[in-house]
């Protein structure tokens, strides 16, 4: 685990000040919600396959709640919030015994390993609907979904 404690100096009053605050982040997610669904529509012109577009919009909206939800323990000397499912990549903890605290305990393997279920899940469930659409239009006879070299 990483522990992430300093002195607070002027890049970290800045960090504070304009890029922590809830209404900024929420204004942040939204953009990035709008750039994101552009650049999918774009896709969707070239996929032709709206459904494979829903489930990655649909997969990916979930790997973001996942990832930031927070969850908040109130335990007598420990008071923090667990972040990340289906593993907890990082603890803000709020207060201990000694006292009020601001740490943040940051495990990027776990962040690691929760990408990697959540993207590697998705590109298998793409992959899964893109060979069942393969099926439906070849009229289900049979075809092995496994890519078809060009000589044939």
């Amino acid at each position: 685990m990483l522990e992430a404690l300093s002195k607070m100096d002027a890049v970290d009053m800045f960090i504070y000040r304009f890029l922590i605050k809830p209404w900024i982040l929420v204004g942040l997610s939204i953009l990035m919600w709008i750039v994101t669904g552009l650049s999918i529509s774009r896709m969707v012109k070239v996929m032709k396959t709206p459904a494979v577009t829903s489930f990655i919009i649909v997969w990916l909206a979930a790997m973001f709640f996942a990832l930031t939800w927070g969850s908040k323990f109130d335990w007598p000397d420990y008071e923090h919030i667990n972040y990340g499912f289906p593993m907890v990549w990082a603890t803000h903890v709020l207060s201990t015994i000694a006292g009020p605290a601001d740490i943040w305990l940051i495990d990027a393997a776990s962040l690691f390993i929760n990408l990697l279920f959540w993207l590697g899940s998705m590109v298998i469930g793409v992959a899964i609907m893109l060979c069942f659409r393969r099926r439906l239009l070849l009229g289900g006879r049979g075809v092995e979904c496994e890519k078809s070299s060009p000589n044939k």
